[in-house]
């Protein structure tokens, strides 16, 4: 320690200023302040120490449970239909589209690929299948197809008077 002429309370300020702000914390809990600076050092390594040591635990028992979630899930093989892209749209596809004046990610006019909010999209050369109908629909079908049964009904009873 150099002479600088200070007393024992100056160099302890000057020590604690230089700590790490959990180790001050746990200073301030000490039911009694340590009264010379070899005596705080001390103090102050052990609580480094075993805040060092906790960390250490934090970060094996993490990297052992990342690591177990990490082999259960490499287990999963993927088959080799799901890794090509269905939207892969080829060479010649995207020339065919610019040259009829189309967006090439998407195959629709009116906008440049740059623009284009759809992305890389294969237009497919299938009917789109019909959309279903809504619940609403369906009730109102159903009670149209109710009167009308209702009403065939009364018609073939009174064609029997």
């Amino acid at each position: 320690m150099a002479n600088l002429s200070w007393n024992n309370s100056a160099y302890r300020a000057q020590f604690r200023c230089g700590l790490h702000w959990k180790v001050k914390e746990q200073l301030l809990m000490l039911p009694q302040d340590p009264t010379d600076l070899d005596e705080l050092v001390a103090v102050t390594i052990c609580i480094d120490n075993a805040h060092r040591e906790n960390k250490l635990d934090r970060t094996r028992t993490k990297a052992s449970s990342s690591a177990a979630r990490t082999m259960t899930t490499a287990k999963v093989t993927r088959t080799p239909a799901s890794t090509k892209s269905t939207n892969y749209v080829n060479q010649a596809k995207k020339d065919r589209r610019k040259a009829g004046g189309k967006c090439i990610k998407c195959g629709r006019k009116g906008h440049s690929a740059k623009e284009c909010r759809t992305g890389w999209r294969l237009l497919s050369t299938k009917e789109p299948k019909p959309k279903s109908r809504s619940k609403k629909e369906k009730d109102s079908g159903k009670a149209a197809a109710e009167a009308k049964s209702d009403s065939s009904e009364s018609e073939s009873e009174s064609g029997k008077e």
